[in-house]
């Protein structure tokens, strides 16, 4: 059964090649029902985004790069080198509606990744700068069926 950030992140995730880079970028702005879910998510009193769904992003970030450059899609896919390097926080801006959270992945050629959380102001659309809260390496897709 897959989590509803797993649901969200395939629904809702973009895929999309940044012009004169090699790097892939998949962006999800995450809903606001999807953030009021997640603000029990606390540590020590603060609503932290849940690791898990970093590692959902990262596969979904995987699976849409390859649907994009039109590779099959393969049964299993293989995440190395996981690293949780901050925590991905749920600031009341957020949670308030006031902000949007939006979170991105970077794929780069050879395969390392790294996921980064950044806010944008609903008014003056103004964003925050990027705080790289993921990283990781080594996708591969295993052709076994």
């Amino acid at each position: 059964e897959k989590t509803i950030a797993a649901n969200h992140f395939q629904n809702a995730v973009l895929a999309k090649r940044i012009p004169s880079s090699p790097s892939w970028i998949v962006e999800s702005t995450l809903s606001p029902s999807l953030l009021t879910m997640m603000a029990d998510h606390r540590v020590k009193g603060v609503s932290l985004f849940p690791g898990v769904g970093l590692v959902e992003m990262a596969f979904a970030a995987a699976i849409a790069k390859q649907r994009s450059i039109s590779s099959p899609v393969s049964s299993f896919t293989r995440l190395d080198n996981v690293n949780f390097l901050r925590p991905c926080t749920l600031t009341n801006s957020v949670l308030d509606d006031l902000n949007t959270l939006t979170l991105a992945c970077e794929i780069l050629p050879d395969g390392t990744l790294e996921i980064y959380n950044y806010t944008t102001d609903r008014k003056t659309r103004q964003s925050s700068a990027a705080t790289v809260v993921f990283s990781g390496s080594g996708i591969t897709f295993d052709k076994r069926r």
